[in-house]
């Protein structure tokens, strides 16, 4: 048995960290480094915003907070009384083109026909309707005269503009603030006046009951909401484009766009550092 002097112990440990250095340098350990994205609230803004990032960047790891013990936001269906209902969000707009792509393939309420249009003040119906495009026109001419007929043009316009934004994004144009988006599609000046205003050459009557009713319906606001939001809902009452529902509900839609993103239901987020 022999034993090795402290120069030669020195010499071993040196060739030792020599022979580590090299192994490294030629093969260098890979280390993974988790990127992990979160967002805030499970409806269809927070759902879609995880399917876009998903099908994106597979290598995320994305995980979506929730206070409400479900999903869905205003898109929520139960059950009544045997009975399916959406509690908030209910017709879909075909002039949106993701909802269109995330409904695919999902069986259409109404596939047999228009459904009906009613608008109700808490007493009777004031109005009924097939949402058809002739019945409605001719029903809502019989009521309020000819002259609720100029607000086509300017709900169609609107929707044109609105609907630049998927050329945009299409293109990976993106923008710094909510006004910047708005002036980019000529819609700024919309949000800048309320409906009432907005909406003083079409009949009085037409507008705090057809119009007032579409944005109540879309948002539990009256006409004092600015303009835009107002001509939105005219188009979701079927004046530009056509609408439907799903036969199972609207929570479908979430539902699926959140499949492969991790959930936390329960969870409420006080702060963000």
């Amino acid at each position: 048995r022999g034993y090795a002097s402290k120069g030669q112990r020195q010499l071993l440990k040196m060739r030792a960290l020599l022979t580590l250095l090299t192994l490294r340098a030629a093969a260098p350990i890979a280390v993974r480094e988790e990127r992990v994205v979160g967002i805030i609230g499970a409806g269809v803004a927070g759902a879609a915003t995880a399917h876009f990032l998903k099908e994106s960047r597979p290598d995320l790891r994305v995980i979506v907070f929730e206070r409400d013990a479900v999903i869905g936001g205003r898109a929520r269906t139960v059950d009544l009384g045997g009975r399916r209902v959406d509690l908030g969000a209910t017709a879909i707009s075909t002039l949106n083109q993701y909802l269109l792509n995330f409904t695919h393939g999902m069986k259409r309420a109404n596939d047999g026909g228009p459904s009906v249009l009613g608008i109700y003040d808490g007493a009777g119906f004031r109005f009924q309707s097939s949402e058809g495009t002739l019945p409605l026109a001719a029903h809502l001419t019989e009521r309020y005269g000819p002259e609720w007929l100029k607000i086509i043009p300017v709900v169609r316009q609107m929707a044109s503009r609105l609907n630049r934004i998927y050329d945009l994004q299409r293109r990976g144009v993106a923008f710094e603030t909510p006004v910047a988006l708005l002036e980019a599609l000529d819609l700024y000046n919309l949000t800048q006046v309320s409906a009432y205003e907005f909406f003083k050459f079409l009949p009085r009557a037409f507008v705090e009951e057809f119009i007032d009713g579409a944005s109540r319906d879309n948002y539990n606001q009256d006409g004092s909401l600015n303009a835009l939001a107002g001509l939105v809902s005219l188009a979701g009452a079927g004046l530009a484009g056509d609408v439907f529902e799903l036969q199972e509900g609207t929570a479908q839609i979430p539902q699926r766009l959140l499949q492969g993103a991790e959930v936390r239901l329960n969870t409420r987020v006080d702060a963000v550092r």
